[in-house]
């Protein structure tokens, strides 16, 4: 079993390209236009395109499966608050932290940081550590939907509306985000060794699986021009290549004076179980149909 020691730090620097966010959005499905679109872009507060906030998960994730913990690493929760956008072309920083660990797991700090040194995004990473053959951590209550009412709708946003969505990641999405992102953990890309450690085979990358929420947000509720501020995420259970997943997304609160509306997602195999649960907070004064 691997050990960290506190305080350790890893780093990671680089600067996206608009085809790094048209490859990313291809494989998500969020061809939200604040990542696609330069156009619609510069009509915004950003000015020009922005990162996927899960593309910055994906670089998140290939730290810690690449160098801190390293390969094998299981990645079962991550919250990220995006603080400042990350812009074509800007070079970020990738810093990731040891916070806390024991012989199992461990806590990390996962920052990206700008080179003015304001932060773009702060977030904190759950992992158990290489050679852990305990599987996930299973469903976790607090994450489930929680409806506040006082405001019932916004924007033509409602409270408890939901959006449903069912997908399959195959072998050659699998490739192409391993060539994208750089993130070959072998839980992901080696058979023999995920089965080594307990799974029926190859996994979904959370950050892939982060991407149907992501996907959803941008594109459908709340829609082209959401602007992602906040993300909690768990993974209850691995979901496998070629398995249909269903995806749901449900408003919780809607919060006019700040232009923000709070999501829970969760999404489930052919069985109804929980793989993955999910908490958003989304900005929606840049939505498409108020330009």
């Amino acid at each position: 079993m691997t050990e960290l020691k506190s305080r350790e730090i890893s780093v990671l620097k680089i600067a996206f390209t608009q085809n790094d966010y048209d490859r990313f959005a291809k494989l998500s499905g969020d061809d939200n236009p604040i990542h696609c679109d330069p156009v619609f872009a510069a009509k915004t507060r950003f000015k020009k395109t922005v990162a996927h906030g899960m593309m910055l998960y994906s670089f998140i994730s290939r730290v810690l499966n690449a160098r801190l913990p390293g390969p094998g690493v299981i990645h079962y929760g991550q919250e990220m608050m995006f603080q400042a956008p990350t812009v074509t072309g800007t070079i970020v920083d990738f810093r990731l932290e040891v916070l806390e660990a024991d012989k199992d797991k461990a806590t990390i700090a996962t920052n990206v940081v700008l080179p003015d040194g304001k932060f773009a995004c702060q977030g904190m990473a759950k992992v158990y550590l290489p050679d852990w053959s305990g599987g996930f951590p299973g469903v976790d209550s607090a994450m489930k939907a929680d409806f506040n009412k006082e405001c019932e709708s916004y924007k033509g946003i409602k409270i408890g509306q939901a959006e449903i969505i069912k997908s399959v990641y195959t072998e050659k999405d699998i490739a192409e985000y391993v060539d994208l992102i750089g993130d070959d953990n072998p839980l992901f890309t080696d058979d023999s060794y995920a089965r080594k450690m307990g799974f029926a085979g190859r996994i979904v990358p959370a950050p892939l699986m982060a991407g149907i929420f992501s996907w959803i947000y941008g594109t459908k509720l709340p829609g082209r021009g959401a602007n992602w501020m906040k993300q909690k995420m768990h993974i209850a259970a691995p979901a496998y290549l070629n398995q249909e997943l269903t995806t749901k997304v449900e408003v919780e609160r809607l919060r006019p004076d700040k232009d923000l509306v709070n999501l829970a997602g969760r999404i489930t195999n052919e069985k109804g179980d929980i793989l993955s649960q999910a908490k958003s907070l989304i900005y929606i004064k840049d939505l498409e149909i108020n330009n």
